[in-house]
C-alpha cells in the first residue's frame, strides 16, 4: 500500500518529468511466488530511482512518520540497506533525497543535510519543513516538487543547468 508521501513523491514526478527537470520511477518491491504463498524476495535499494534532465543520477526514499524523528537505521525509519544506498549514491555523485512527511508537514533531505542532521545520534531530528495542513494533494504536491528542486539545485550549479532562466 502506498503511503501518502510516496503518492506526493509520484504526483511530483509528472511536474518535474513535464518541466524538464527530473524522471524517476517506483521500484516495486520484488516478490516471489512458492509452492505456499508470494513473499518478499530481495530488497530494493530505495523507494524510487531516476535522473535529472542532465543526466545525474537520482534516488529517493520516501518516508512517512508521526513522531518529529525519523530512526537510522531502523524497522520504523529508514532501513540499513537504504541508508547505505543513499550513502552510496551520494559518494557516486548522485542526488540522493530524503522525502519526509511528519503528520502534515513535508521536508526533502539531501542525504548530506540528513547526515550533518543525524550527527552522533541514532535519529534525524525533524527540521525545518513545509505544512501541508488543509492542503489537497494536488496543492500539496506543488510544495513537495518545489522541495525536491531545492534538493536537486543544491547539489547542481543552479537552476539554469536545466535550461531554465
Amino acid at each position: 500500500m502506498t503511503n501518502r508521501c510516496e503518492k506526493l513523491v509520484r504526483n511530483a514526478e509528472r511536474i518535474l518529468r513535464t518541466r524538464q527537470i527530473a524522471t524517476y520511477w517506483k521500484i516495486p518491491n520484488d516478490l516471489r511466488l512458492t509452492a505456499d504463498a508470494v513473499v518478499f524476495g530481495e530488497r530494493g535499494p530505495c523507494d524510487f530511482i531516476g535522473h535529472t534532465a542532465r543526466g545525474v543520477s537520482l534516488l529517493i526514499e520516501a518516508k512517512g512518520t508521526v513522531a518529529p524523528r525519523l530512526a537510522v537505521p531502523h524497522n520504523r525509519g529508514i532501513k540499513g540497506h537504504q541508508w547505505m544506498a543513499l550513502r552510496d549514491a551520494d559518494a557516486a555523485n548522485a542526488i540522493a533525497i530524503i522525502a519526509w512527511l511528519n503528520k502534515d508537514r513535508f521536508c526533502a533531505l539531501s542525504f548530506k543535510r540528513a547526515k550533518q542532521l543525524l550527527g552522533d545520534r541514532k535519529s534525524i531530528p525533524w527540521p525545518d519543513g513545509h505544512s501541508l495542513a488543509g492542503l489537497k494533494d494536488e496543492d500539496a504536491t506543488i510544495v513537495v516538487v518545489g522541495a525536491i528542486v531545492t534538493c536537486i539545485e543544491t547539489h547542481c550549479d543552479s537552476v539554469q543547468t536545466f535550461g531554465h532562466a
